[in-house]
């Protein structure tokens, strides 16, 4: 197989100038694929975001607000932040469920601070398929600690199940699920 350069290509075709032939760039898509995550009543391939506040993950009850900069916001119904929207700007949306992605979650659990308990809590997560991003943990008095624990889940469901199964460890005495901020 030949190739022509610029040279042999101006012989055999003078008529035609020869020009750089440059690689067309695909366009990239503004913002997130995250649109490919929910189904939007009325809209396609919308720029959507995960509201930090709320965190919604795959399964909850979800709601979207349309924003005037940043396209549509999803947050669970639940979400206090939605308490006193204009309601004209809200949305119906539903998740797509033939999308996979991975969801981040940021627990604080209280503990007792004992040896193997957290060796306990990863294997939980470790025995529910999750992936732990990072543990912090803090001493609060000379029996407690605090641990604070980012993790992946699939979906709401993943994570009831791991719920359930930290609040079944012995000296585990509360867990609360906290809001995702930006680093």
């Amino acid at each position: 197989k030949k190739i022509l350069d610029k040279r042999a290509l101006k012989r055999l075709f003078p008529e035609v100038g020869v020009q750089e032939i440059k690689s067309i760039e695909k366009v990239k898509k503004k913002g997130s694929p995250f649109y490919r995550l929910v189904r939007v009543e009325g809209y396609q391939d919308i720029d959507v975001t995960f509201a930090r506040c709320c965190n919604p993950i795959k399964g909850e009850k979800i709601v979207g607000y349309v924003t005037t900069s940043r396209g549509l916001m999803i947050h669970r119904e639940s979400c206090s932040n939605l308490k006193n929207v204009m309601s004209t700007r809200l949305k119906n949306v539903s998740w797509n469920t033939e999308e996979d992605y991975t969801y981040v979650v940021k627990y604080d659990l209280i503990v007792q601070d004992k040896p193997g308990l957290l060796s306990s809590i990863s294997s939980v997560t470790a025995n529910y398929g999750s992936n732990i991003l990072k543990v912090e943990t803090e001493k609060i008095s000379t029996v407690m600690s605090k641990i604070k624990l980012t993790f992946e889940v699939k979906d709401v469901g993943q994570l009831s199940k791991i719920s359930a199964e930290f609040n079944h460890i012995k000296g585990v005495y509360s867990i609360d699920r906290k809001r995702m901020v930006q680093n």
